[in-house]
């Protein structure tokens, strides 16, 4: 489990070696305009590495799952640490 200022995500990792990660929000913002910008950036600008939505829910119950959530592939890197000295101030 990762959890950030704004989202907890699950690691889900299937038999076949499959990964995806359950995206839980922290706040009841609506998933909905994220989950739109992802599609539309992974179909408009297939150069930008961007996670495959395979499902997602905005109901306070999250379709029987309790929460509003977004499915999607896991893409393995570094957690971003922001802190008072990253990223540095330009000056």
């Amino acid at each position: 489990m990762f959890s950030g200022g704004c989202n907890t995500i699950y690691p889900i990792k299937f038999e076949d070696g499959t990964c995806w990660a359950l995206r839980v929000l922290h706040n009841m913002e609506p998933i909905e305009p994220t989950v739109e910008t992802m599609c539309y950036v992974k179909n408009s600008i297939p150069t930008i590495p961007i996670a495959t939505v395979h499902a997602w829910s905005n109901s306070e119950d999250g379709d029987g799952v309790r929460t509003p959530y977004i499915l999607l592939d896991w893409i393995e890197g570094l957690t971003l640490t922001w802190n008072a000295t990253f990223p540095p101030l330009e000056a």
